[in-house]
């Protein structure tokens, strides 16, 4: 399978997760020019699949797995716009995103997942943005407390959208000089009714930009280890870590004043 959570073998609290989430050959394709790519996780329904090689160490069950088969996402598990029902468009963050979401850029074929975005105006609720591009959520299917997830991933607190923060960035890109793509932790969380964040956006990956990597997030109660193509590479032991159950979105967004040519997100 290609996209899978576990958890560890014993019993969980009531209405509550505690999963390891993505299994170790989960890769996302990068090809990132001047934008931010996201991916985050939500809410689902369990499944039985055969079990993964977990990427950290210890007693792990398999429950959650994703192959992308046919040609089309599972309603019953996945959203292609933003919220739960019809979904809605508007950007996450419009005062730095230029773009909005449309259902149609999120598509499937030959096993694979794929975000599209062009430069192709859409109007929502009266502002108009001049990129459009898609994103996947399981806000409909999947959301986990602590546990091992690998992919590009974003995390946010279920309900969906019911609060922010807390938020988990994985794997958050910035673009530098030539092009050059480097990946980032943050976790955003409310302290003394002020919003916080990881001081001084830490970088745990450079250069990665038109190959395929493999994000992983090994997350514990009091601490939070990233890990890139098996590696460990950065950890967080500092206040915040969340400790409610998030969902899982995989999107693209076109920050303001950029202008990338046309192109795809693959998730396989």
């Amino acid at each position: 399978s290609d996209l899978c959570a576990v958890d560890r073998m014993a019993p969980a609290p009531a209405a509550v997760f505690s999963i390891a989430l993505i299994r170790h050959n989960k890769e996302l394709f990068m090809d990132i020019r001047r934008f931010l790519l996201a991916a985050v996780l939500f809410s689902a329904t369990l499944f039985a699949a055969p079990q993964p090689k977990p990427p950290v160490s210890g007693a792990w069950r398999l429950v959650f797995a994703e192959e992308f088969n046919g040609t089309n996402l599972n309603p019953k598990v996945w959203m292609k716009l933003r919220g739960l029902g019809p979904g809605y468009r508007e950007p996450y963050n419009p005062d730095m995103d230029d773009s909005a979401f449309d259902a149609g850029y999120t598509t499937v074929s030959n096993g694979v997942l794929r975000i599209h975005w062009k430069a192709a105006p859409i109007t929502v609720k009266g502002a108009t943005y001049p990129y459009t591009t898609g994103v996947a959520t399981t806000a409909t299917g999947f959301n986990f407390r602590y546990g091992v997830i690998e992919a590009r991933i974003w995390l946010l607190p279920t309900p969906v959208d019911s609060t922010w923060p807390p938020e988990i960035d994985i794997a958050e890109f910035s673009t530098g000089a030539q092009g050059k793509v480097d990946a980032h932790f943050n976790v955003h969380y409310q302290k003394n009714g002020r919003l916080r964040q990881i001081a001084g956006f830490p970088t745990y990956g450079e250069n990665l930009g038109g190959a395929r990597h493999t994000y992983t997030l090994d997350w514990r109660p009091n601490s939070m280890t990233m890990l890139l193509d098996g590696k460990a590479v950065y950890r967080y032991t500092g206040e915040g870590i969340p400790s409610t159950s998030m969902y899982i979105v995989l999107s693209n967004g076109v920050m303001k004043g950029e202008k990338p040519g046309p192109g795809s997100m693959l998730v396989d």
